[in-house]
């Protein structure tokens, strides 16, 4: 398998990342469990899941596939969606990212996540208080591993900001490239123009 630098920091993933979004739902656990173990035999080494794929479910079945496995892959997941009915059970405020990430390490059964991206921005928080949540995961050392490049203490850290479709992508991609978030990898799943 090749392997390619992700971000700054010397972490090596696969050119492939397996997507878990079915797994924990339509996707039975079982064979979610056989594909996750499947393609790392093969020497995939990059997963990505999100705390609203099936309810949470994908995560948890991410977590029983890693079991003895967990330092061979570099584990992404996302924040922002709905998780419960309450005002504060979605979103990117400081709030909910704090609760989430502590979901989050629960369902995958682990200490740290690699990646921790935010999956969509939300217009109604501002991108300032979504990294300044994220500013908090860097600084704590934990929960969060490695892959950010940070000219301060980032301890073994990752954060990246996902960027969704919207009409603040043009203003947020300058203001974080030239912030102190520009030691960590930013991940547009959009074309931003």
């Amino acid at each position: 398998m090749e392997y390619r630098h992700l971000g700054s920091a010397g972490v090596r993933v696969s050119p492939l990342c397996l997507g878990t979004m079915m797994f924990g739902g339509p996707t039975e656990e079982a064979e979610s469990i056989r594909i996750i173990h499947r393609a790392l035999d093969e020497g995939i080494n990059f997963l990505d899941t999100a705390n609203v794929y099936n309810g949470g479910a994908s995560e948890t079945v991410v977590g029983k596939a890693l079991k003895g496995r967990r330092e061979s892959v570099v584990l992404a997941t996302k924040v922002r969606g709905n998780t419960g009915d309450g005002p504060n059970d979605r979103g990117t405020s400081v709030y909910h990212i704090m609760m989430a990430v502590e979901n989050s390490l629960r369902r995958l059964d682990t200490d740290h996540i690699d990646l921790y991206l935010l999956h969509r921005h939300e217009p109604e928080t501002p991108i300032e208080e979504s990294l300044e949540a994220l500013d908090r995961l860097v600084i704590s050392v934990a929960p969060t591993s490695t892959a950010g490049n940070c000219a301060r203490p980032c301890g073994r850290a990752t954060v990246a900001i996902w960027l969704a479709s919207s009409p603040c992508n043009r203003c947020t991609t300058s203001s974080i490239a030239t912030s102190r978030w520009s030691c960590c990898p930013v991940v547009p799943n959009t074309v931003l123009g």
